[in-house]
């Protein structure tokens, strides 16, 4: 397990090497201030030292994606720019890596006192894009206290879904995976 001390020798090290194979004079640093602290590490956002220096802004990095360690696998990983910190640490926190969405699914354990069955086989047929035949065995099964999961998309998409499953008796659970 990496200390804080250790990832940020990572991180300057990765700076450094990026800087040689930009071939630049610049010298990327961390910004102290900047760093955040999770669970599972740090992030670690940097610029040109010029430019912490002097302010001149035509020495300022642009696009400089902050560096995420993983202080129990000391894996070191570029974030991105496209999107706010919180996106890269919460894929990362939900899948491993920072760019990667999770794909949330529903996961169906139990149901209502009195489910409208009908209903559910509706859904499932039309939500879950299955045949008419599985999702009939699909909620005789939920009936029968077996357990589901299916893999839905964004988690904004999988809440609608499930919002609809449970006005039908047939509560489920947002997992990402």
């Amino acid at each position: 397990m990496l200390t804080f001390q250790e990832a940020r020798i990572l991180a300057l090290a990765h700076l450094r090497e990026m800087d040689r194979s930009a071939r630049s004079t610049n010298e990327s640093v961390i910004i102290d201030s900047a760093t955040a602290s999770f669970d599972f590490g740090w992030v670690f956002c940097y610029q040109n030292r010029e430019y912490l220096e002097t302010g001149r802004v035509g020495s300022a990095y642009a696009g400089n994606a902050p560096l995420l360690v993983d202080r129990h696998t000391g894996q070191l990983h570029e974030t991105g720019t496209h999107s706010r910190l919180e996106y890269f640490v919460s894929n990362y926190q939900l899948t491993g890596d920072p760019h990667r969405e999770p794909v949330w699914h529903l996961s169906f354990t139990l149901h209502a006192p009195s489910p409208d069955i009908p209903a559910a086989v509706r859904l499932f047929r039309d939500r879950m894009a299955i045949s008419l035949a599985e999702a009939k065995r699909t909620v005789d099964a939920l009936l029968t206290g077996e357990s589901r999961s299916f893999g839905i998309g964004t988690r904004e998409q999988a809440e609608e879904v499930r919002v609809c499953f449970a006005h039908v008796g047939f509560p489920s659970e947002l997992v990402p995976k």
